[in-house]
């Protein structure tokens, strides 16, 4: 047994209409897997539903982010494995293991595996050490991703009464990593699909974010400002190079 098995790792799945079935999928690859398993659902008809693990029910008019407020309350571990119920990946079980080992580097404050669809998916080019798959990325989407307690902890310090849709929270645990000099991981040898359409109004999600992330501390606000920064330097390059193709 290697010294990243003893760290406690609680699942997160976070579900909505039309997504019980994938969920309950998710939540019974992770079986034996993570020590804790829980399941932050909500549906229209309010209809109560099990499977493995601990199964939450919510108001339905709860989006994400108080869905993962939620979540928040309810961990008590050493990694908080946050998993969007649309997101699929072909070895649910690899990628908590290759969780657990990036976690045993140590001063790791947020990782997360490479999906597509991301609107984040930039990475700075250098690797961790010899481990030829793992990246210093600029952000880690919330769509499966996984935080240190103490990254938890900061987060749990934020409101999220005005930001039902979640927005933002990537950003927050991003930009607290880098102030406490904590890695921000991706790694690149664990795909996952998520779907690129939302249902949800866009412009309502970035209001709500500029909300909440003005609650991080200036320390934070500058890392989000030259990460950001550097985000749209990686887009334009990237729009460059397609439009002369």
């Amino acid at each position: 047994m290697s010294v990243y098995d003893w760290l406690i790792m609680q699942a997160f799945i976070i579900s909505w209409e039309g997504q019980t079935d994938n969920a309950r999928e998710i939540a019974t690859a992770l079986a034996g897997e993570v020590e804790h398993i829980h399941v932050i659902y909500s549906s229209h008809a309010n209809t109560i539903e099990e499977g493995d693990g601990n199964w939450v029910k919510v108001p339905d008019s709860w989006f994400f982010g108080k869905k993962f407020s939620h979540g928040l309350d309810l961990f008590n571990g050493e990694i908080l494995l946050l998993i969007q119920a649309d997101a699929q990946c072909d070895d649910w079980p690899q990628l908590v293991r290759r969780c657990r080992a990036a976690f045993a580097l140590n001063k790791v404050g947020v990782w997360g595996p490479a999906v597509d669809y991301n609107a984040h998916d930039y990475d700075f080019s250098q690797r961790i050490r010899d481990r030829r798959t793992l990246y210093q990325a600029v952000n880690i989407d919330a769509v499966v991703t996984a935080y240190s307690r103490c990254v938890v902890d900061r987060l749990r310090e934020f409101s999220y009464e005005h930001n039902n849709l979640g927005w933002g929270i990537d950003w927050a645990s991003n930009c607290y990593s880098r102030v406490n000099n904590l890695c921000v991981l991706r790694d690149r040898a664990i795909d996952v699909v998520h779907p690129r359409e939302r249902g949800y109004d866009a412009t309502e999600a970035e209001s709500q974010m500029v909300l909440f992330l003005d609650q991080m501390t200036e320390q934070e606000k500058v890392q989000y400002a030259l990460l950001s920064t550097y985000r749209s330097v990686c887009i334009a390059q990237e729009h460059s190079m397609q439009s002369s193709q």
